[in-house]
């Protein structure tokens, strides 16, 4: 009798500790906000007229200054920020009860990020550290992670093909950033 025995490993992402720079903390709203427009759009087909409007500039705007805040009191790393993206992603497809919206992207990336800071520290910030931080009850944020990590069903791993998907996205797009720097130096050249 021919006995096989299939063995899971799990191999840790290689995660980065540079600070965020804006150009993926300005990639990085686009991209939630995209999926809230993607989300907005379905819920507008399945519920009419009983959804908020959604203003994408101003949701736009209200992630970078929460990203920016985070860059500046936490030194928030693209490898924090990337996870949390990914812990985003993993709630919205597999919650059909709960449903990521413009009203409360904010408190969900904060408290993806607060998760991601302390899976990679050794010493991460308490949550009373980050209610103060952040102007908010203690209670709110330790009754949002645990909604989070419940939705989560308590697995705050991010498997390394997942962040690697997240991590090439955002190359690319800074490299395609980078291109179009270079051509608009080589234009503005070639007209001197």
């Amino acid at each position: 009798m021919l006995k096989t025995s299939l063995q899971i490993t799990m191999v840790s992402p290689v995660f980065e500790d540079e600070p965020v720079s804006q150009n993926i903390i300005n990639f990085s709203a686009f991209c939630l906000c995209r999926a809230l427009a993607i989300t907005h759009q379905s819920q507008l087909q399945l519920m009419g007229q009983h959804v908020q409007p959604f203003d994408q500039e101003q949701t736009w705007h209200s992630i970078i200054f929460l990203l920016q805040r985070l860059q500046k009191l936490v030194v928030l790393r693209t490898s924090e920020l990337l996870q949390a993206l990914a812990l985003i992603d993993t709630i919205s497809n597999s919650s059909t009860k709960f449903h990521i919206i413009p009203q409360n992207i904010q408190m969900i990336l904060l408290v993806c990020i607060l998760l991601a800071h302390k899976v990679n520290c050794d010493k991460p910030y308490s949550n009373g550290w980050w209610s103060r931080a952040f102007g908010l009850p203690v209670q709110v944020l330790n009754d949002t992670e645990i909604l989070i990590l419940n939705l989560l069903q308590f697995n705050v791993y991010v498997p390394s093909e997942m962040y690697d998907r997240y991590n090439v996205a955002i190359a690319m797009k800074l490299q395609e950033q980078e291109q179009e720097k270079d051509s608009i130096v080589l234009i503005e050249q070639q007209g001197n």
